[in-house]
């Protein structure tokens, strides 16, 4: 519970500083950047109750990389 409660005050953090940004593509990129966190959390919680299917996503700043690399090994 703590994590997803660390979770949300970030993303609360990151839209507080998207709304003070004067350049529409500072505020667009930090929403942007909002979003794909909270997708990732918000599918991740989603796998782990068994309410939505495994995908592969892996928790944010919790795994140990390589799994959501983008990178394809030669």
């Amino acid at each position: 519970m703590a994590i997803i409660v660390l979770f949300l005050l970030l993303l609360l953090r990151i839209i507080t500083i998207a709304e003070r940004q004067r350049s529409g593509f500072s505020r667009t990129y930090a929403y942007g950047v909002a979003g794909i966190l909270f997708f990732h959390v918000f599918i991740n919680i989603g796998m782990t109750t068994g309410l939505m299917p495994i995908i592969g996503i892996p928790p944010s700043f919790i795994s140990k990389g390589g799994s959501s690399s983008s990178v394809l090994p030669s």
